[in-house]
């Protein structure tokens, strides 16, 4: 069975690692029976229609529903990685992927919570990241009580069906100084 959201201007869809997040309290949410049918309430304006399981995960706009009510999901990006500080393993470092989307505050929204922790040896895995996105992974550091920024990132895309490699950190020389 696939979960169903929809998004519309003003109330954007949360997922968090593939999941639907608990802050989706307006979205019409549905579940597929056994023959992959659902039904919506009819939506007025604008919308996109999110499609998760387990195997894929498909984002609809209202003009691709109209033309073909058939969903196709797309296989699941994967993300491997290991992590360094200096050149020591980064270990349990908070790991986020931000996907690189346009910005339209009238247009539907789907907001992604890509996170993980590293292990004791610096090595995170996300196995849920859309497919076919130009995206950015990074150590996630603290900045003050609700921000955080960056320490090192990379970009990366990644294709549908495909793994990612990477490494973040571990390159470049000490930067030494003093006050």
């Amino acid at each position: 069975h696939k979960r169903h959201r929809c998004a519309g201007p003003g109330m954007p869809v949360s997922i968090r690692n593939a999941r639907p997040a608990s802050q989706n309290r307006g979205n019409p949410s549905t579940t597929t029976d056994t023959d992959g049918r659902f039904t919506f309430p009819q939506q007025d304006g604008d919308f996109v229609l999110v499609a998760l399981h387990d195997q894929g995960y498909a984002e609809i706009t209202a003009q691709q529903f109209e033309q073909s009510n058939k969903i196709t999901l797309k296989p699941w990006s994967r993300l491997e990685g290991v992590v360094y500080i200096g050149e020591s393993p980064g270990a349990q470092e908070s790991i986020q992927v931000y996907l690189n989307t346009p910005y339209d505050r009238n247009a539907p929204r789907i907001n992604h919570d890509l996170s993980t922790t590293s292990d004791d040896t610096g090595r995170f895995t996300l196995d849920f990241i859309p497919p076919d996105q130009d995206a950015r992974v990074g150590r996630q550091i603290p900045l003050g009580p609700s921000m955080h920024g960056f320490a090192i990132s990379k970009s990366f895309y990644a294709a549908a069906g495909q793994t990612v490699q990477l490494t973040l950190g571990g390159e470049g020389r000490p930067v030494l100084g003093h006050l």
